[in-house]
């Protein structure tokens, strides 16, 4: 069992069912030859991933080389992923029944491409907040008139 806690998770399989477009209502038996399908309360759902999402919840851009400028167009996939160590997991308290415990100051970084490749790195305090701080200097440093798909 892991101890990260997800923080943030961007990937395809975030879409609301019921409230983006992709998921279209159906009969158990068209949802069941779709395929991959969605049910609750007798109601059933089929993702067709040819409609345009409407909830606004897509994958990251797929990387195609550093000389080639992404648009909103281009193919989508893969997750990127963000994870902390809850208190209670600090290895001074792990297996008690307390959360007072002191802050675990590592966090997990990670990027998985939808052909199985990936990469995870951890990250202290001080890079967070440096990670924190040029993300926050990138989006400050934009005119949001400008920015496309703001």
């Amino acid at each position: 069992m892991s101890i990260y806690a997800t923080w943030l998770w961007i990937d395809d399989n975030s879409h609301v069912i019921g409230g983006c477009a992709q998921y279209v209502k159906a009969t158990a038996e068209e949802a069941r030859a779709a395929g991959g399908y969605a049910a609750s309360g007798g109601r059933y759902w089929y993702r067709d991933r040819s409609i345009a999402c409407s909830c606004g919840q897509q994958a990251p851009i797929i990387y195609q080389g550093s000389h080639i400028n992404p648009s909103a167009e281009d193919p989508r996939g893969g997750a990127v992923l963000f994870c902390g160590v809850p208190n209670h997991c600090h290895p001074s308290v792990r297996g008690t029944d307390t959360d007072d415990a002191p802050s675990v100051d590592y966090g997990r970084l990670a990027v998985h491409q939808d052909d199985g490749e990936s990469g995870a790195v951890i990250l202290d305090r001080k890079q967070i907040t440096q990670l924190r701080d040029t993300l926050t200097e990138w989006l400050d440093s934009r005119d949001p008139q400008e920015t496309p798909n703001a």
